[in-house]
């Protein structure tokens, strides 16, 4: 799919992209510009003749009724053409809203040319603007009073329809009463009706073709939303989808995210040599310091899709970096759609257009359309356009959607692999072209996201007889000199024909998106074809629903002058197969997993697609199902050695029932919750099943009986998409439990943690009595299940769950540092990669069920366990934040997510609009957020602080620092670690314990960000040292309160090495070398007295862990060095003092391991 952020063929209406200026601008609401009698739907359906089927038509004055259409046939007298034929017509999208369109056959082949359905922006932007003033067959031009035959109209090559949407927009209307439309998503299932409707009983002839959804300026919210939702839709299987063959979406100066806008600001007015010399160097230089809170804020609004985030984004654009040339728009001497026009009647920019809006309230043209006198039309709706706007979503972004939309070829079941062209004119401010190259290289996150971003520009062929430039993820285009209306080409500007100058597409081969190929030919060349003429004649679109693999390249499109008639007759595009209209999830089948852009799928697609060219070979051609199918293990082979004396191991391992037993509690510990429910429904069902085989003599026929059982069912698929709770866990419960049933139960330590008597401490291991080193058994028979489930199936989200708590198992044994922790999580993040969990979009219609939610929590676990170990060893990140999508858990409780669609709904309904639960609870889920939160944040300090730190700006490390205390400030109160918690024998431990964590890992960002920021030449005002103070403090309380944490002593080895020992260092530092006399003059409570006694402390705690435990030999390292320094602060006389080699040791350059305070003890840096 192509992405061509810049190309030039700018063709958005002015009244509507005026609309956008005006809500940005507060302007006052007229309600004469909307005025609408809901009582004019006095159509004469005058009906085409329909070959078969009847047509229900509304009469009169009829009132409002869901499915209910008019039609009226349309001479060439109200809007002349060629002749084609013509229609206007009303549709009931609902019993409140009726939408009007005006629809146009192709002047080539009506039968067999696609269908491009146009929207115009606003929002409240009549679609009557595109017709008449952009790409209609008939326009105005020169301030004619009627509007004349356009030559280069689109539906040239391909039928046109305009659609005046949503409701109460210039000749669609609003039932009286009815609310107006007020957000995106309030049009997006009127507009999926009027499709179904419109090409399921208008003119179900037209059903099959390809259609293009085509839309402007605000329509960079109504094309990716709207189609979003229709593949939501279809891959919930809703009634009402709609399945018409929809191959692209073309945006033209299309609004997506105000951030870009911002950023291309400084770009244009300041750096391109179009707007340089518009406003002064004073300006610029302020832009710039300007632009990276924009940044900031438009993340925060990405993350939170919160309006009033938002409105911070656009406060802060609007004050700081749009006020300069916005001065310049209201004293008439700039246009905002065009930086070199003056617009002294804003915002009436283009005099030189015929009035549309005078011409469709002529008496006579309403009657042709089948409108009353009475009826008034407006080009612009300023009262929806201002409800709009105070529900803010003209301030979110659209981003997520249109990843979405690119992305869609990868969900089975939808049956769309839609391409995206982007048309953008690089002379338009409000919409300006470096912000929309910006937006799709980094803000638009899809799979091809990389591939796109590093294609380079290359200058267009001469041959085109246009200059500019052209790129893509293979190709793409882009024209210079084009404000945000019509395009003008610098070469026809040249010789003073600006007025014949027409941009058009043409492509030499089937492709996987356009982009605009040639302006229209010098005087005695032959015209090239249209863009609805390429999108006619084997272009892409036409082969939208061909088989592909699970992921390719999305853009490939080279502009030539070649075949300017069209593409050769013997161009096959193949059609759908079987295969790829299958319906289901992805992991319902065997499959190779996902696929990334650079994968070997980009080089197996295009080697098809050439043999489908030359022979039509495709049918011959493998795909990745039958591979898949193709390695599907036969579970007998449970039998053989080494696989049965592996199943032996695990089967043995298992204790004897009743003694085997999972507690059930619920806690913040991503451990807890639906997963011991899940537990304890496999351990019943498996005593229930095979107690006979569990007793204290197992024969090997009994273990062999239940190694197969096992393995046949791990073999079958797994639905990780079953939205009922007691469907899904019943996947691998009951009569249906597999090898990763198995692997859950002994991922409890309290599985085998129970004695059946003294004696059983010396029973065979091949008994129940296994108690006595119960972890290191249950750690060995959870990598055996990992194993075998591997040996059975491609995986799934409950294998990545026994892989993750194995890698938390096996710190705990090992240690963090540990090469089999650092394993075990490569193969958590590999299994998480490979299942695609990492790269999971948001949807507008997304509904929460236990395993999608499951599945959002593993991922946030995975990303938040990766940047634990990158932060304790100081090895480079397995995943990072610029290749991790998948939205964060919402805050629910798994008692609600147990409980099915009504209690999930109602709880989700409760839900805050940053997603947090409203009723003060702390559970699992509200861990992980928050965690995830603050390692998103981290993840960006780690990339600076493994990569270029030296480069990194000083105002990059200081920015992400403030976004880390706003993000903490934001989080509810029921998460923040109060003072004097544990004082309180009431307080819940477990809750405690994820106070503490989250707080410590908030300070733990703020450590890494000071710790940057020194190093960068930052002056040293104490923060880092207050937040090493609060580190230690707040880490030692799990030692001084260890009773109270005995279910987390565990996890004290790395508690204590990962957050104390640190901090402790800076302590030790600040010890050697003070900085302050007395307390400290930011917090009292730190003075030498009580850094000496929290070192102490610390020292306690470092020797209570042992050696002979996890990270021991690390904890009595830093004890000693620890030790060290207090020796030599108590023991030394005042004119002492550190050796200078080892303080100016502490002065090179920031290491890898960034958590190493004390470094200057290294003997390889301080010889240096």
């Amino acid at each position: 799919m192509l992405l061509s952020a810049s190309v030039a063929a700018a063709l958005a209406a002015s009244a509507s992209a005026q609309l956008i200026w005006n809500a940005r601008s507060n302007a006052p609401t007229s309600p004469h510009a909307i005025t609408v009698d809901d009582h004019t739907s006095h159509h004469d359906t005058h009906q085409r003749p329909m070959g078969t089927g009847d047509h229900q038509t509304a009469h009169g004055s009829a009132p409002f009724k869901t499915g209910q259409y008019t039609l009226k046939a349309q001479d060439n007298k109200t809007c002349p053409t060629h002749g084609e034929s013509q229609w206007t017509g009303t549709v009931d999208v609902s019993d409140a809203h009726r939408l009007f369109f005006w629809f146009f056959e192709s002047r080539n082949d009506p039968a067999n040319d696609p269908i491009i359905v146009w929207m115009n922006g606003g929002p409240g932007g009549s679609s009557m603007v595109g017709l008449f003033n952009e790409l209609g067959p008939c326009i105005f031009d020169l301030d004619s009073a009627e509007p004349s035959v356009n030559p280069w109209a689109w539906n040239n090559n391909a039928s046109l329809l305009f659609l005046d949407q949503p409701a109460g927009v210039g000749f669609a209307s609003l039932a009286e009463g009815a609310p107006m439309p007020a957000a995106d998503l309030d049009g997006a299932e009127s507009f999926q009706s009027f499709l179904n409707i419109f090409f399921g009983e208008i003119f179900p002839e037209k059903a099959g073709l390809p259609i293009h959804l085509a839309a402007e300026s605000y329509g960079g919210h109504y094309g990716p939303v709207y189609l979003k939702h229709i593949l939501d839709s279809r891959a919930y299987d809703s009634k009402s989808a709609f399945r018409g063959n929809i191959t692209s979406l073309i945006l033209v100066d299309a609004l997506l995210d105000w951030t870009g806008n911002a950023v291309g600001t400084y770009e244009l007015l300041c750096s391109d040599f179009r707007g340089r010399d518009i406003i002064n160097a004073t300006a610029c230089d302020n832009i710039r310091h300007a632009i990276p809170e924009v940044e900031r804020l438009g993340m925060s609004c990405d993350l939170s899709q919160d309006g009033h985030e938002c409105v911070a984004l656009d406060e802060q654009y609007m004050g700081q970096i749009d006020v300069y040339y916005r001065e310049l728009i209201n004293s008439g001497k700039r246009s905002p759609f065009n930086i070199h026009q003056e617009c002294p009647n804003l915002p009436l920019c283009y005099p030189g257009k015929g009035d549309f809006t005078r011409y469709l309230n002529q008496e006579h043209v309403k009657a042709a359309l089948g409108f009353p006198s009475s009826f008034v039309y407006s080009g612009i709706n300023l009262a929806l356009n201002d409800a709009y706007v105070r529900g803010h979503d003209p301030l979110k972004p659209t981003t997520r959607e249109l990843a979405a939309v690119l992305d869609a070829y990868e969900q089975p079941g939808l049956g769309s692999d839609i391409r995206v062209l982007v048309l953008n004119g690089n002379e338009d401010y409000i919409v300006n072209t470096p912000g929309q190259k910006f937006i799709y290289d980094y803000l638009v996150r899809w799979s091809g996201q990389a591939d796109y971003r590093l294609a380079r520009w290359r200058e267009l062929p001469r041959e085109l007889a246009a200059e500019g430039f052209w790129k893509g993820t293979d190709d793409g285009s882009r024209k210079v000199a084009c404000d945000h209306t019509q395009p003008v080409c610098n070469r026809c500007r040249a010789t003073g024909r600006e007025g014949e100058c027409t941009y058009t597409i043409s492509s030499s081969r089937p492709v996987r998106a356009w982009a605009v190929g040639s302006a229209r030919p010098v005087a005695g060349e032959r015209p090239r074809q249209s863009l609805s003429q390429s999108l006619s004649q084997g272009s892409p679109s036409t082969g939208a629903a061909e088989a592909r693999p699970a992921a390719q390249p999305r853009a490939s499109l080279l502009p030539t002058a070649g075949f300017p008639d069209g593409p050769p007759s013997d161009v096959v595009t193949p059609s759908p197969s079987s295969e790829d209209q299958a319906s289901g999830p992805p992991s319902a089948r065997p499959g190779p997993g996902f696929f990334g852009i650079l994968s070997h799928s980009a080089v197996y697609e295009e080697t098809k697609n050439t043999l489908s060219l030359l022979q039509g070979f495709r049918p011959c051609l493998p795909g990745h199902g039958d591979a898949a199918q193709a390695q599907f293990r036969d579970p007998s082979q449970v039998l053989s050695s080494p696989v049965r004396e592996m199943c032996m191991v695990v089967l043995r391992s298992i204790p004897c029932p009743p003694q085997g037993h999972i507690s059930l509690r619920m806690s913040p510990h991503p451990y807890d919750g639906w997963a011991r429910v899940a537990a304890q429904r496999v351990l019943a069902g498996l005593y229930e099943r095979f107690g006979s085989h569990l007793g204290t003599n197992r024969t090997n026929a009994q273990l062999e009986e239940m190694a197969l059982f096992l393995s046949r069912n791990t073999a079958r698929p797994f639905n990780d998409n079953e939205p009922d709770p007691d469907r899904w866990m019943g996947q691998f419960s009951g009569q249906n439990l597999r090898w990763e049933s198995l692997g859950l139960l002994f991922t409890f330590r309290e599985l085998g943690g129970e004695p059946l008597s003294d004696a059983d401490h010396d029973i065979d291991q091949f008994t129940c009595g296994l108690t006595k080193h119960w972890p290191e058994v249950a750690q060995v028979c959870l990598g055996l299940c990992v194993d075998l489930t591997r040996r059975f199936s491609d995986g799934n989200s409950l294998l990545l769950q026994l892989c993750i708590r194995r890698t938390v198992a096996e710190s705990i044994l090992s240690g963090d540092a540990s090469a089999s922790t650092w394993r075990c999580l490569a193969e958590s993040v590999s299994l998480m990669t490979f299942l695609g969990l990492h790269d999971e979009t948001e949807s507008p219609d997304y509904r929460p069920t236990l395993s999608s939610e499951s599945r959002r929590r593993i991922a946030a676990h995975v990303f938040i366990m990766d940047k634990v170990v990158v932060l304790f060893t100081g090895r480079p990140p397995l995943i990072g934040h610029r290749y991790a999508s998948t939205p964060l858990p919402l805050d629910l409780p798994d008692q609600v997510l147990l409980a099915g669609d009504e209690a999930i709904a109602r709880a989700s309904e409760s839900l805050d609009e940053r997603g947090w639960n409203t009723e003060g609870g702390l559970y699992s889920s509200t861990s992980l957020r928050s965690r995830l939160m603050i390692a998103l944040i981290r993840d960006e300090l780690i990339e600076i602080a493994l990569g270029r730190w030296k480069q990194t700006p000083f105002e990059k490390l200081q920015a992400i620092k403030e976004r880390q205390l706003q993000t903490m400030a934001e989080f509810p109160l029921s998460l923040i670690y109060q003072p004097g918690e544990l004082d309180s024998r009431s307080s819940s431990p477990g809750r405690v314990y994820a106070k503490l964590l989250i707080q410590l890992e908030h300070l733990q960002n703020l450590f890494v960000a000071d710790r940057l920021l020194l190093r960068r030449g930052d002056l040293d005002q104490g923060d880092l040292l207050l937040t090493s103070f609060e580190m230690v403090s707040l880490t030692l309380l799990f030692w001084t309160n260890k009773d109270r944490f005995a279910l987390a002593r565990p996890d004290f080895a790395w508690l204590v090495m990962a957050y104390a020992t640190p901090a402790g260092g800076i302590l030790c530092m600040e010890l050697l070398n003070p900085s302050f006399t007395g307390a400290h003059p930011r917090n009292a409570k730190i003075t030498r007295s009580s850094i000496i006694q929290n070192l102490s402390l610390l020292i306690g705690f470092l020797d209570w862990i042992g050696t002979g435990a996890a990270n021991g030999n690390l904890c009595a390292n830093c004890s000693a060095v620890i030790q060290h320094v207090l020796d030599h602060t108590l023991n030394t006389t005042g004119s002492s003092s550190w050796p200078p080699e080892a303080l100016d040791a502490m002065q090179l350059d920031f290491n890898f391991e960034l958590f190493d305070t004390f470094e200057w003890l290294r003997t390889d840096l301080s010889n240096e």
